[in-house]
């Protein structure tokens, strides 16, 4: 049974077991919101959340989302996205010594992921990415300067800067093409929204 808490003033928090739940979760109620079957504005996952805004009925809706349970639907392929990437990130080699790899190894690993997009936040257009067969750690101290289009690992996420930031991701890669992952005369603006899958290919 989820979790469903009172959210701002028209919001309502669904809380999930896990981010795998909190994905099927947020595809099953986009899918009644598209249908018109669910009284929200905005529906916005997170890690182990969905949150529901811009809600009418905020009492009633409560009740009939205790029940909800995310359930395997028919449903078209997800959204595709193939991302070229050069393979010069400043940890590349540190992250390879954590997991007791080569090199080449870690590429052909995150090469060969299939990662799906769980949520989106930190920044626009900034994607977390699951799928990643191992847990990689943070650095202790976060890098003051990221520049755009750097490819970070931390826990068993992956993303990509859109722009140059702060950061505490280990950065293993750079895409060809930062500029594309964020569009504001683009419809969606974001070239990553959350259920879609994405592929990281290495640029020649």
């Amino acid at each position: 049974m989820v979790t469903v808490l009172p959210a701002g003033a028209e919001g309502l928090l669904v809380e999930c077991a896990d981010s795998s739940e909190a994905t099927a979760m947020y595809q099953h109620l986009q899918r009644e919101r598209a249908v018109g079957n669910l009284d929200a504005r905005d529906v916005i996952p997170g890690a182990r959340s969905v949150l529901l805004d811009g809600v009418d009925d905020r009492d009633g809706l409560a009740q009939i989302a205790r029940a909800w349970r995310p359930v395997p639907e028919d449903e078209p392929e997800p959204r595709h996205v193939t991302i070229p990437v050069v393979y010069d990130g400043p940890d590349l080699e540190l992250v390879a010594q954590d997991l007791n790899v080569s090199v080449a190894k870690l590429i052909e690993l995150h090469r060969n992921t299939v990662f799906t997009a769980a949520f989106a936040g930190f920044m626009p257009g900034f994607a977390y990415l699951e799928g990643f067969p191992h847990s990689v750690a943070r650095h202790g101290e976060p890098r003051t300067h990221v520049p755009a289009g750097a490819v970070g690992l931390a826990a068993q996420y992956c993303g990509v800067y859109p722009r140059a930031t702060p950061g505490g991701w280990k950065l293993i890669a750079t895409m060809t093409r930062p500029e594309t992952l964020w569009n504001e005369n683009r419809e969606p603006t974001a070239l990553i929204t959350p259920g879609t899958t994405v592929q990281f290919e290495e640029a020649v």
